[in-house]
């Protein structure tokens, strides 16, 4: 019984780190994308794909994470009915939106100042993470 609660801690302590490394290492590719843009390193073609590219990779990783913790650890029979699903699927369709928010946002405030872009793609990077943890009622 002991060595099962060890290993549900351990299981839970590396999955809340992934949930939060996840927001950080999104912010901080933005960020040096946005520090290259600004410094001219990157032309704005460049840099449009590369923003694409990092959302798209984070709206795979948002999904199998939440594929992953939605895993149901009772039997089959106990985890019968349809509700931890439909949260599944009502969590996944929030993050994609916000996601696609995001995007958008990077697209409707291109070639204005860095810092506030940065700010906000942070402020919704972690309303996405929000999200993503909040538990089902």
């Amino acid at each position: 019984m002991r060595a099962g609660l060890v290993t549900d801690m351990a299981q839970n302590a590396r999955n809340a780190s992934t949930w939060i490394g996840v927001p950080v290492v999104i912010v901080g590719v933005l960020g040096l994308l946005v520090l290259l843009s600004v410094e001219g390193r990157l032309n704005p073609q460049t840099f449009a794909i590369s923003c694409v590219i990092v959302m798209a990779l984070a709206v795979v990783i948002w999904t199998v994470l939440l594929k992953r913790a939605n895993r149901p650890v009772q039997s089959p029979d106990e985890v019968a009915s349809a509700g931890p699903r439909h949260v599944s699927k009502k969590k996944a369709l929030q993050v994609a939106l916000l996601l696609l928010f995001l995007m958008a946002a990077f697209w409707m405030t291109r070639g204005g100042p860095w810092v506030p872009r940065l700010i906000g793609a942070s402020m919704l990077v972690l309303l996405i993470t929000g999200t993503v943890l909040r538990k089902a009622r």
